[in-house]
């Protein structure tokens, strides 16, 4: 996708949920006269791939944000445990929001030969070399009221190089996103979150349709569990107190990928929280980030 598409806020309004948001936003391109032929199947596939049928929404606590934006892990694949997943959460990053992420996987050209020849030709062929996973976003800049998409493969991705970087690191944010949630998913925060998975009901997404609503998907829903909400609302609580001074510590997932460890050991990376050290108001650390 075209790395300069966008529009401006005035077309899309900031406030929908995010997954609304993609959705108004994604029409909005399609009908973009100045849209490449090519480029407006590629929107026209995704909105299809958007459809509330085909589609697992990811619903994050809200108080659970923070503690993930105050995350860092390292790049690489994850596979998904469901395929075509909408993570239906703003993300906050200095004047942008990420409204929200489409991600799903892509397969190896081992198991897709007939791209081999179009992924050599453009370049993407190292990016299709083994399983990864791609994804979209519609990134808002709160002080030129405009949005640009953002959209990449999770490793190995060509695009990168054409962008600023700035754009390059907003892109691995959304990446560190993704491999956070889906480590929280996979078990590496199990003792700290719950994962509750809400199937869609056929009989209740006609009665939906009958009544001009759109179907409801297929939900995951994660939670802090009681516990760890205690964590929670004290980090969250801190980040806003006054007086003195103080930093934040960040978090990251230890992922164990030695072959010495066990093979559950290695399949299960373990989640180190974030913190808040010091008392009074915070006074932000730098940090130079992996891929940065």
């Amino acid at each position: 996708m075209n790395k300069e598409l966008g529009f401006s806020l005035g077309s899309v309004p900031l406030r929908a949920k995010s997954y609304q948001f993609t959705l108004i936003a994604t029409q909005h391109m399609i009908e973009n006269p100045e849209l490449e032929p090519d480029e407006r199947l590629t929107y026209q596939y995704l909105m299809d791939n958007l459809n509330p049928n085909y589609i697992t929404m990811v619903d994050l606590d809200k108080r659970l944000i923070p503690i993930l934006e105050a995350t860092d892990n390292e790049i690489f694949y994850r596979p998904l445990f469901l395929n075509n997943l909408f993570i239906n959460s703003d993300f906050h990053y200095g004047k942008y929001i990420i409204k929200g992420i489409f991600i799903y996987e892509l397969k190896p050209l081992s198991e897709v030969p007939d791209m081999e020849d179009i992924c050599k030709l453009s370049g993407w062929d190292e990016a299709y070399s083994e399983y990864n996973v791609t994804f979209l976003s519609y990134v808002a800049d709160l002080e030129a009221r405009d949005t640009v998409v953002m959209a990449g493969v999770l490793v190995n991705d060509p695009s990168d190089e054409e962008l600023k970087p700035f754009a390059r690191k907003i892109k691995n944010h959304i990446r560190r996103y993704i491999c956070n949630i889906l480590d929280f998913v996979n078990e590496g925060a199990d003792d700290e979150v719950k994962v509750i998975k809400v199937e869609s009901s056929k009989e209740r997404n006609e009665k939906r349709a009958k009544r001009g609503k759109l179907p409801h998907p297929t939900v995951v829903h994660i939670r802090p569990k009681s516990k760890f909400l205690k964590y929670v609302n004290e980090f969250n609580k801190n980040s806003k107190s006054k007086a003195k001074h103080k930093y934040q510590v960040r978090g990251h997932f230890r992922h164990y990928k030695n072959p010495k460890y066990s093979a559950k050991r290695r399949s299960k990376p373990q989640w180190v929280k974030p913190y808040w050290k010091g008392e009074g108001i915070y006074v932000k650390k730098s940090y130079q980030l992996n891929g940065e």
